[in-house]
Formats: C-alpha cells, structure tokens, sequence
C-alpha cells in the first residue's frame, strides 16, 4: 500500500520580543538621562554642603595647610567629596605620620591628624629628621626644629630608610641615649643634648648645653653599652660635685667604663691636686 505523503506544519512562532526591548532601551536611556541630574543636584545643593570641619591632632600644620592639603578649603558636597583622595593627600606631606578623613553627623567632615614626632638630626652629609621610633622621615630645611640633638658619626649603611628592624650597633646606642632623655626626670635630657658624636671604636660622647641651677659639663663620654647603669653613676656624680664649692665647671665625665669613671673639672686648684678618678 502506497504511503500516504505527510502535510508540513511550521514551528510555533515566538513570542515577539521588539516592544520588551524597546521599553528596556528607553528606561535605560531616561535612567542615563535623570540620574545625572539627580546626582548633579544633590552634590550643588547646598542642603548637602558640609556645615563644619574638624581636625584634631594637629601641631606643626596649620588649619589652613590641613583644609587646602584635603581639598576642603571650599565650599564642600559630602556626597561628591573624594575622601580616599584626601587621606592620600594628606599622608603625603612630610610630616604627616597618618591621616584619616571621615564623616560625621551633623554634615560634618572629621579630619584626625599624626604628626611625627622628631627626635634628633642625623648629619650623613646632608641632614635628615628621625622620628622617635627611629625612621628618617625627611630631609631637614629651613624653618625645621633646630633644638634637637645632632647625631654625628653615622652612615647611611647604619641605618634603614625602609623602617627595617635590623640596625647597626651605633645607631642601636644612639637610640638608646636618646630615649634615656625623653624620660622625665632624666640626667641628661635631650633639650639639653646639643650634639651626639659617634666613635665606631670608642662609642658616642654627649656634647651638652648649660642650664640654669644645673653644674655646667661640657662633655660625656658614654662609649657603649650598660647605659642604665651610666646614668645612674651619673647622677651620682653630679650630686657629689654640685656639693663641692670648689667645682663649678666640668670639662668631661668620662663613663666608658662605669666601675672607673672620670672627672676632668675647669679652673679648679684644689681640686686638681686631688685624684680625677672616682
């Protein structure tokens, strides 16, 4: 029995799908359209203008320096203000330890500021500012703090500039010095340090300044090492001559070796006939 031929039946048609397509067209063209000018309203409005800025933690820089550092010496949309650039802006400056930049209520803009705190001038030929954890921070110029110590004797090899750990023995003694004198009540305190001279054989020797109500010594030689224990036959020391009439000035008070230190006084008779040797 012949076949009997099968009659085509076309697919099912689609869906059309032309007027969903075009409706998204249009809701994304009029969102491209109106949230730019929403946007643009809300950061010239001056209901969203920040009211206040305060900045905390500030010493060496002014408030204006701060404010034009962050971009915020204007008038200033918190919802278009850039605050990853201000933090970025004012970390940059040299003395600026850290910086942060946040908002606060009410339409507040709160910039906290760190500072470092300098230390001592270290002279490697050209002068740099170290920070009291031992990091040079910036090269040292005019108008820069000019009563710190001045370290002497150092080379570029001792120290790191990258805030490694690992130092070399005499730059470890003269942080060391230095921190003895941040202590309150210290013996020898950094205000009055004028200069720290570093002998990579002999160690470091203090060239001090006079004070009021203090014996006037010139220099101490600390060499290296057991510095808690110097300072200690120090103040001793400087107890024992301000009580002698006859000591009014020391020329040095050698330390290098605790259990036999050394007195060199100034225009003293009677005491030069006695043994410099204590």
């Amino acid at each position: 029995m012949a076949e009997s031929p099968q009659r085509y039946s076309p697919p099912p048609s689609r869906p059309e799908r032309r007027p969903g397509l075009l409706r998204g067209m249009a809701f994304t063209l009029a969102a491209s359209l109106i949230f730019p000018a929403i946007y643009g309203y809300v950061i010239q409005s001056d209901r969203f203008v920040a009211q206040q800025v305060t900045i905390t933690g500030a010493a060496r820089l002014s408030r204006a320096e701060i404010l034009h550092l962050a971009c915020l010496d204007g008038a200033v949309s918190i919802p278009g203000f850039n605050f990853t650039l201000a933090r970025k802006r004012l970390r940059a400056h040299p003395w600026v330890d850290d910086a942060d930049v946040s908002f606060g209520l009410p339409w507040e803009i709160r910039v906290c500021i760190r500072e470092h705190q300098p230390l001592a001038v270290f002279d490697l030929g050209r002068r740099f500012i170290v920070n009291t954890r031992g990091e040079v921070f910036k090269a040292w110029a005019p108008g820069d703090p000019g009563h710190l110590p001045v370290v002497s004797g150092l080379r570029f090899s001792d120290i790191s500039l990258s805030g490694a750990v690992l130092y070399a023995p005499p730059f470890k003694a003269v942080m060391n010095v230095l921190q003895f004198g941040r202590l309150p009540e210290s013996v020898v305190p950094n205000r009055l340090i004028t200069e720290i001279r570093v002998d990579r054989e002999m160690g470091l020797t203090l060239w001090v300044a006079s004070d009021p109500g203090r014996l006037r010594v010139k220099k101490i030689k600390l060499g290296y090492r057991n510095y808690s224990l110097k300072y200690d036959r120090l103040e001793k020391i400087l107890l024992y001559l301000k009580k002698r009439q006859s000591v009014s000035e020391v020329d040095s008070i050698d330390l290098k070796n605790p259990d036999r230190v050394v007195v060199d006084p100034m225009g003293t008779e009677s005491f030069a006939r006695e043994d410099k040797e204590v």
